[in-house]
């Protein structure tokens, strides 16, 4: 019975141990993978270390860049040194298993290696301050200024006090510049007679603002113009800076005159009937040459312009103007009072009176004479305007 029951032990046995390792590997499994998680501890990353050091004894190690003292590194001390780089020995190797012949040796190979890196770092120490001794006052001084917890202070007031400075030059300039602009008259330069330079100075006339009046000739005119700003006259120039553009030059300085109307829509009146004349002077620019200027001699010429002038180009315009007075309470055309529109009207019709005669057309539009004789009346125009029919 025995020898018989043998094989069947010996063939169930192997399968019950196959079994209760399975059941031993299952239960350790899951503390293996919480070791996988979890970090090396103390003594393994000491064994590690010991194993990666066994063959090392000196490392190349970055010091600390401080900007006060010199901190050591590693209990190193170098007098007079402010080292970047500095080699150290590494620690004493552990020998876990106690031998003593080990041990002694690793304590040789420390020994001397610390030796070589203390003559390595006097070494360098030697090479740095030799090299370091043109720029002894400049570490000193930035030692200084770093250790003193006043010169930060100090160089922000200095910082502040220069931008204070600059500032009041600035203010002093700029006042200067004001100064300087409100008490130097403009410069009118234009072509000899009327024209728009004339609606200019009759502008400053009714502000009763000062100005220098230039007029050149024609030759002149060619030779100067490459130092206007667009190639043409009248300009006016103030301070050293010259403006060009007659009808900017116009309507700015109505502006500042306050002869351009008080609200919008004065302005907005005001500047299209000023525009609206420009336009028309420009677009029958060679009529009027012909008819105020003289440039021609023929005199079948000077008459068709003569009738150009009194039959096609004066009647719309006036009557345009008679209709825009006649909107507002009167004499000018707009409530406020006079204006730039006002003046130049009033110029343009005193300029073709004294080559035509434009009264009978002037008595079918009596709102644009009324205001004409308003604008001459002027007190500050008067003995301009007489002065000008005489010549």
């Amino acid at each position: 019975m025995r020898n018989s029951k043998t094989p069947l032990y010996f063939t169930s046995l192997p399968a019950k141990i196959d079994r209760r390792q399975e059941d031993i590997s299952s239960m350790h499994r899951p503390y293996q993978l919480r070791r996988r998680r979890l970090p090396p501890s103390v003594d393994e990353t000491t064994e590690q270390h010991v194993e990666n050091t066994q063959y090392s004894h000196k490392t190349l190690r970055l010091g600390i860049v401080h900007p006060g003292r010199y901190v050591p590194w590693c209990s190193l001390e170098v007098q007079g040194e402010e080292p970047l780089w500095v080699l150290s020995a590494e620690p004493r190797r552990m020998d876990l298993s106690g031998g003593g012949k080990s041990n002694d040796h690793a304590s040789e190979t420390n020994i001397d290696g610390s030796a070589r890196s203390l003559d390595r770092i006097a070494s360098l120490g030697t090479i740095r301050e030799r090299d370091s001794n043109d720029s002894t006052e400049l570490v000193t001084e930035r030692r200084d200024s770093v250790d003193d917890p006043n010169s930060f202070i100090l160089q922000m007031k200095k910082d502040l006090d220069l931008q204070r400075q600059m500032l009041r030059l600035l203010m002093l300039a700029h006042k200067t510049a004001r100064e300087d602009w409100a008490k130097t008259p403009f410069k009118l330069m234009g072509l000899e007679g009327r024209g728009e330079a004339g609606v200019l100075k009759l502008l400053f006339l009714v502000a009763d603002q000062p100005l220098e009046d230039e007029r050149i000739t024609a030759e002149q005119a060619e030779d100067l113009k490459s130092q206007t700003p667009y190639g043409e006259f009248p300009t006016i120039a103030k301070c050293g800076i010259t403006f060009g553009d007659a009808s900017a030059i116009s309507m700015a300085l109505a502006t500042k005159f306050q002869l351009f109307g008080e609200t919008v829509q004065e302005q907005l009146v005001v500047g299209a009937t000023y525009s609206r004349l420009r336009c028309l002077q420009e677009k029958h620019k060679r009529t009027l040459a012909w008819v105020m200027c003289g440039q021609v001699k023929d005199k079948a010429k000077i008459e068709w312009a003569q009738g150009q002038l009194l039959h096609v180009i004066l009647p719309p315009a006036i009557k345009e103007w008679d209709q825009q007075i006649r909107s507002t309470k009167g004499p000018f055309l707009v409530e406020s009072g006079m204006t730039l529109a006002d003046i130049a009207i009033m110029d343009f019709l005193d300029q073709c009176s004294s080559h035509l005669m434009i009264d009978g057309l002037l008595a079918d539009y009596l709102a644009v004479s009324d205001m004409t004789e308003a604008v001459r009346s002027c007190p500050r125009l008067l003995a301009h305007l007489q002065d000008r029919e005489e010549d």
